[in-house]
């Protein structure tokens, strides 16, 4: 569950960042979420988990410091790396 949270963050943080919290307010707690979403952002969800996915791979590698400075970033890894691949993946 940790892990549906982190991810959660991580889109919402890039949301924000991208488009502005002005945008992401307009959309947070709305009923028919993908509705507005494609509203707000012209975008559908499914292209702006394209782009936050691209997003995340154009990033820079942590270092050893910054990796030491997150919490159980280790054993975080370890966890993530036991689920099975084919959940990250669409058919």
């Amino acid at each position: 569950m940790w892990m549906s949270y982190t991810h959660s963050a991580s889109f919402i943080n890039y949301l924000v960042n991208t488009y502005g919290l002005e945008k992401f307010e307009l959309i947070y707690n709305e009923k028919e979420l993908a509705k507005k979403i494609e509203e707000v952002y012209e975008k559908n969800i499914s292209k702006l988990e394209k782009d936050w996915v691209a997003f995340i791979n154009n990033q820079s590698e942590l270092t050893t410091e910054e990796k030491v400075k997150i919490d159980n970033f280790y054993g975080a890894i370890s966890v993530i790396n036991q689920i099975d691949p084919k959940y990250f993946t669409k058919d």
